[in-house]
């Protein structure tokens, strides 16, 4: 009977040693750090919910290795466009981009490649906006002038070898190092340039204006409203409070060409190099009827003509397998009254189409001889 309450009382010191040791945290030292171990406990369902880890916690040593990564990047130079997309993408995680408007995003632009001008374009993508800055060689139809912005990370792109790729980033200033800036200043006091900014503030607050294109003289924006299947066509007017639609003409995907006096606009449509379009008076307002021609239309230098080519009646055996057989002839159109007429006719076997214009009256136009195989350019007097 003693032995059995010696054995019994033993083994109560050693349960209530045992519950005195799991009720205090134990520390364990080692050369490097300290190690706590709570006591352990048994949660509820709702518990084991709610104290669940995060998926995205990362141990000690991966952060140590994702910060080792990011001073690597932070002292990495930039030195050409596939470097900045590798630096953009290993920064998307990390930063949070701001949603912005087309004109905030085209201001900004402005500013890190230090011009001024250029135009949004549209939302052609989804969460692309297309911008049109100024050709330093004037040839604005040049597709690496221009720039596309993508909204869900901030990177800026150009046109490359073959195809577009990342520029810089627009929240992350080490990837403007590397930037070619050819600086490109309209001519325009600052008054005036205030009421242009005043307009685009408003025509780009969204993304529903496309393809908008000042004229040369900067006193007026062609545009149109709508989305990338088409909208309705605007002028607006430096200094009034708001556009004027341009009357009968059909809701389409316009493009838009000035002459060089700024008197008239080209409402250019088509999806292929067989297009069509109308010319507008912006004086008197007057337009005229639609007509067809091939690529684009060619202003004399005194915006008295437009000169085009367009498909005649021929068919042409040696044209077999091209987008269309028919052989091309050069058209005029006289601007003070929108009259079409011949200026050279063709025949089966030959493309005739304009060039550029040398003076008011002087036409460069090619020539091209499908039977011999010949390409000639000349010039022609309008009469």
């Amino acid at each position: 009977m003693r032995n059995y309450l010696l054995v019994s009382f033993a083994v109560c010191i050693i349960v209530a040693g045992c519950q005195s040791i799991n009720d205090n945290n134990i520390t364990v030292e080692n050369s490097n750090s300290k190690t706590s171990i709570h006591k352990a406990t048994t949660p509820t369902p709702q518990e084991s919910i709610d104290n669940k880890p995060s998926e995205s916690l990362l141990t000690n040593q991966e952060n140590k290795s994702v910060d080792s990564l990011d001073q690597k990047t932070e002292r990495r130079n930039v030195q050409n466009p596939s470097d900045v997309k590798h630096k953009a993408d290993m920064n998307q995680e990390k930063q949070v981009v701001t949603k912005l408007t087309p004109y905030q995003v085209l201001t900004k632009i402005r500013e890190i490649e230090k011009f001024s001008g250029g135009t949004f374009q549209g939302n052609g993508k989804e969460n692309i906006y297309s911008f049109l800055i100024p050709d330093p060689n004037k040839e604005d139809e040049n597709i690496i002038y221009n720039r596309l912005y993508d909204i869900s990370n901030g990177n800026v792109s150009i046109y490359g070898k073959k195809d577009f790729e990342v520029y810089y980033n627009l929240f992350d200033e080490s990837t403007y190092t590397h930037l070619k800036v050819n600086p490109v200043i309209i001519q325009v006091d600052k008054n005036h340039q205030n009421e242009m900014n005043k307009i685009e503030q408003k025509l780009y607050s969204s993304d529903d204006s496309n393809n908008a294109k000042w004229s040369p003289n900067y006193q007026y924006v062609a545009y149109y409203l709508g989305n990338s299947d088409g909208g309705e066509a605007y002028l607006w007017k430096v200094g009034d409070n708001t556009p004027t639609k341009i009357n009968k003409t059909e809701r389409d995907r316009y493009f838009f060409k000035w002459s060089p006096d700024s008197r008239y606009l080209v409402l250019d449509t088509g999806t292929s190099r067989h297009r069509g379009g109308q010319i507008y008076n912006v004086s008197t307002r007057k337009i005229s009827d639609s007509f067809g021609y091939i690529h684009k239309v060619y202003f004399s230098e005194n915006s008295s003509w437009i000169a085009y080519s367009n498909s005649s009646e021929f068919r042409s055996k040696e044209k077999a397998g091209y987008e269309d057989d028919q052989t091309e002839e050069i058209w005029l159109m006289d601007l003070n009254n929108f009259e079409e007429r011949f200026l050279i006719r063709t025949d089966d076997h030959t493309d005739y189409s304009p060039a550029k214009w040398t003076n008011d009256s002087e036409l460069i136009y090619l020539k091209r001889d499908y039977r011999t195989g010949t390409k000639e350019e000349l010039e022609i007097t309008i009469p």
